[in-house]
C-alpha cells in the first residue's frame, strides 16, 4: 500500500480519511510510516493515533 501525498488541506484529516479504508494493520502501519514522514518533514504536529 503506496502512501498518497497531501499537499494541500489539512494532512492529518486527510489521511484520517484515508485510513478508514484499510484494515487495522494496515491502519497501524500506516499510521506509523505517516507520521515518521511527518516528523521527518515538520511542517505541520501529528498527534500520536492510539
Amino acid at each position: 500500500t503506496t502512501i498518497p501525498k497531501f499537499k494541500t488541506g489539512r494532512p492529518a484529516l486527510r489521511f484520517h480519511l484515508f485510513i478508514q479504508k484499510l484494515s487495522f494493520r494496515e491502519r497501524l502501519d500506516q499510521t506509523r510510516h505517516f507520521c515518521l514522514e511527518a516528523c521527518s518533514r515538520k511542517n505541520y504536529r501529528v498527534n500520536r493515533i492510539e
